[in-house]
């Protein structure tokens, strides 16, 4: 239980008032940017902005540049922090501080005052003009705090308020986490603690609007919660303490831990990443703790671990040139590899696996394995014997294997698409079906194709580690129109190639390896039986409801090639159209056979377009 806190109520509110004032001022808190790289474990934490000047006396950012001054009560913040009473107890003046005889340090200027004046002042309406805040207190001692850039002044200033408040004010997660890194640094536990709690609190708060929120899509991903608060924390790793030196780390890993769930629940799986724009987005923009977090997780779901490669590819693609080296080999080293699909093992890593051999230091050769360790030892340590595995283990282990032991890791993530499947929609509009099919003409016996778009990111759909896309197509002569899944390489392997046209993963959009096939059903709304469209919930004269599907299902039974296509012929019966004279007011012929093609797939569309549904069913699924 708590001890009640001990004091007079109505002299503790008064100097909670007395923050940035000059009444009883009797010393100064001088912000400083640092003169000399941080030295000590626990220090303030971050980077200064590129490109800042000289280290020059006058130069905006030089170090030892005062970058903000306030009225100050020794009475308040030497019992606050040790490190502040100890100041006062041994200060002296700085060679270029007011109370120097010799002082020729610049005066804070009037826009620096007039900011610190505002900041301490904010709401009162009233307070020192920049030349009286100056000139209140020159000759004073002065209590100073190092900041890195102008970034933290508003959290150090924060952390001299809460000495005189006891008081966080609420603010968002990176605000709290940067206070609480400078009272680290002034070991103010009062105020760390404060800071913590106030990150708990937004971490609970959004933990119970997504239980509320919770509705289960049939695309599988996110439970509606943005999590703001978790992904805020993430992007906040640069002020984290670090957990080799700073035992204060400690104190951060119940909310590490409990921001990692969250993370792992909002992003849910890798086919809601890859598939939905918004979390695509989010998951691009995240730091590489953050996706690392993702990557070690097994409860980021996925449907297979070539679906896991292909999300870090797109993050690497994206953030490239924001890692180094062993960031890198750090991310691939919490991929599974050995649980890839035979087309990843055989084809896709391997590819990876070149190209990093002949371009180590480009982004073509961001995957940190070799050919030999793939072949040698991932693709196959899961039929291999346990004697076998110990030695692969054992040689992965070894210096010269970049990627590490991990990548023989058999612990299955969670399988992200249930027994119903997932589900997702297509579509195309009546001019798209036009533009495609008026072009067929007597004695022509191909096919024409229109791409069927699926609601999606990328009008295609991501699974497996491949790109999968749905079309179909009319054959001249033909009443009936086929339905098809296309497989191909996702393009995203030929981008983050680079420029380069000679690299080995670019290579596989050209060829047609063999994979195995996603597990589907795809169906396409019939809205009517003839070529009138009909309401969606209406019955015909035999009581037929609608609307109807006409459906093809694909199992992965059998082996399909890259690139190409599974389907069937004869899906949709289309509506039989008379080619008649062009009435007069159309102006061609092409017209009119544009206009026999919206009739024709009249009893397919509802306000003017085509609508589908392909589900991915679960391994095994007939």
């Amino acid at each position: 239980m708590a001890e009640p806190v001990v004091g007079n109520a109505d002299v503790m509110a008064h100097w909670a008032k007395m923050f940035g004032q000059d009444e009883d001022a009797d010393c100064k808190v001088v912000l400083m940017l640092e003169s000399s790289p941080p030295g000590g474990a626990g220090e303030p934490s971050g980077t200064a902005p590129e490109g800042s000047g000289p280290d020059e006396p006058d130069a905006p950012d030089a170090p030892g540049r005062v970058v903000a001054v306030l009225p100050a009560h020794s009475w308040v913040l030497r019992p606050a922090c040790e490190k502040w009473n100890d100041q006062w107890l041994k200060w002296t003046a700085r060679p270029d501080s007011d109370a120097h005889p010799s002082s020729k340090r610049r005066k804070l200027s009037s826009d620096q005052a007039v900011a610190v004046t505002i900041t301490v002042a904010a709401g009162s309406g009233t307070g020192p003009s920049s030349a009286e805040l100056v000139a209140a207190h020159t000759n004073q001692k002065e209590i100073r705090i190092d900041v890195r850039c102008r970034a933290e002044v508003p959290s150090a200033l924060a952390v001299v308020e809460y000495a005189y408040t006891g008081q966080v004010k609420p603010g968002s997660v990176t605000e709290a986490i940067q206070i609480w890194r400078q009272a680290d640094y002034l070991q103010m536990k009062g105020c760390m603690a404060a800071c913590l709690e106030l990150v708990k609190k937004k971490l609970a708060e959004e933990k119970r609007a997504a239980a509320a929120g919770a509705s289960g899509s049939s695309a599988g991903g996110s439970t509606g919660s943005s999590a703001g608060a978790a992904i805020e924390f993430f992007q906040s790793y640069a002020a984290w303490p670090d957990a080799a030196t700073n035992p204060s780390h400690q104190s951060f890993m119940p909310l590490l831990a409990e921001a990692k769930r969250q993370l792992v629940a909002h992003f849910g799986d890798t086919l809601a990443v890859l598939n939905k724009k918004e979390l695509y987005d989010q998951m691009l923009a995240l730091p590489a703790v953050g996706l690392e977090a993702l990557l070690e997780s097994d409860d980021f779901g996925t449907d297979s671990e070539s679906s896991v490669v292909l999300l870090l590819a797109e993050w690497i693609d994206a953030n490239y040139g924001r890692t180094d080296a062993a960031t890198r080999r750090r991310l691939c080293g919490l991929l599974r590899l050995c649980q890839c699909s035979r087309a990843y093992l055989d084809w896709v890593l391997p590819a990876l696996a070149l190209d990093h051999l002949l371009h180590p230091d480009t982004q073509a050769g961001w995957f940190p394995i070799t050919p030999a360790q793939l072949t040698g030892c991932v693709s196959r340590y899961l039929a291999a014997s346990d004697d076998e595995k110990a030695a692969l283990e054992r040689f992965m282990r070894k210096p010269g294997a970049l990627t590490g032991a991990a990548c023989l890791n058999v612990t299955p993530r969670r399988q992200c698409v249930p027994a119903a499947g997932l589900t997702y929609t297509f579509s195309a509009g009546r001019a798209e079906l036009v533009k495609a099919f008026a072009g067929l003409r007597g004695g022509n016996e191909s096919a024409l194709w229109a791409h069927l778009r699926v609601g999606t990111r990328d009008t295609c759909l991501y699974a497996q580690g491949l790109a999968w896309c749905v079309s179909t197509s009319v054959k001249h002569g033909s009443s009936m129109a086929g339905l098809w899944l296309n497989v191909n390489v996702p393009r995203m392997y030929c981008e983050v190639a680079g420029t380069a046209p000679a690299t080995s993963v670019s290579t596989l959009m050209r060829t047609p390896f063999p994979t195995a096939w996603l597990s589907s059903r795809m169906c396409v709304h019939m809205w009517a039986p003839a070529g009138d469209a009909a309401d969606a919930d209406a019955a015909d004269a035999d009581g037929n409801q609608w609307p109807q599907e006409c459906s093809v299902r694909l199992t992965s039974k059998g082996i399909g090639e890259m690139g190409r296509s599974r389907g069937r012929r004869e899906v949709l019966q289309l509506a039989a159209v008379p080619i008649a004279q062009p009435p007069l007011q159309m102006q061609t012929a092409q017209q009119a056979l544009e206009a026999a093609v919206a009739a024709q797939w009249a009893r397919y569309l509802k306000d003017d377009r085509l609508t589908g549904t392909i589900t991915i069913l679960p391994e095994g699924c007939r």
